[in-house]
């Protein structure tokens, strides 16, 4: 986890200093309204106080709060994919939504949070027929995220699912790290110009 903030250390340094402040930036980046505007800086300090929750994600003892806690932890890992994808568009990386889901650690804690916790009930477009339906569990051993699923490419079976919560945090982790190291270094580019 030290490295990711350091790395979010390093990022809001050449930010702050050179990127934000000088024109030389602003021409190279391509500074729209709302870039100008400096809303990067309220990415990073989403960030930062985000990555508390990532850091000391721990499955509570009770059973009643680890609903909330999983809801809570993907919920998290979703904002923080969607703060990478912008901190992409910013910095001009050529990597867009569509690369991101050619990743395996962010496709898969995605379409888990999106499961679980953006489309609980899914249906096709148009005819309505009911793709999944989903509940997601609290009576599960702590540190496991668990649901009851019914899915359409199974017939509607009930099916009991399982996911590790530390596979889920490595996974982000990993995500994190990949993605924030590339853009450090499409960073130093211009850096290297100016």
């Amino acid at each position: 986890m030290n490295d990711i903030k350091d790395i979010l250390e390093h990022i809001q340094e050449i930010w702050n200093s050179y990127i934000f402040k000088l024109k030389f930036f602003r021409n190279y980046y391509k500074f729209d309204e709302a870039t100008s505007s400096n809303h990067f800086g309220q990415i990073l300090d989403h960030f930062d106080d985000s990555l508390c929750i990532i850091q000391n994600a721990k499955s509570p003892e009770p059973i009643e709060e680890r609903y909330a806690f999983n809801i809570s932890l993907l919920q998290t890992i979703y904002v923080q994919q969607d703060l990478i994808e912008e901190m992409h568009r910013i910095f001009k990386t050529n990597v867009n939504k569509g690369h991101l889901y050619k990743d395996s650690n962010y496709k898969t804690n995605r379409e888990l949070r999106n499961e679980l916790v953006g489309h609980p009930i899914r249906r096709e477009n148009g005819n309505g027929i009911m793709i999944s339906s989903v509940t997601l569990s609290y009576h599960t051993q702590p540190n496991t995220i668990e649901y009851i699923r019914y899915h359409k490419s199974n017939g509607y079976a009930f099916e009991k699912i399982h996911y590790s919560v530390e596979n889920v945090i490595s996974r982000h982790l990993q995500f994190l790290k990949d993605n924030l190291n590339l853009i450090y270094i499409k960073i130093y580019i211009p850096l290297n110009k100016y």
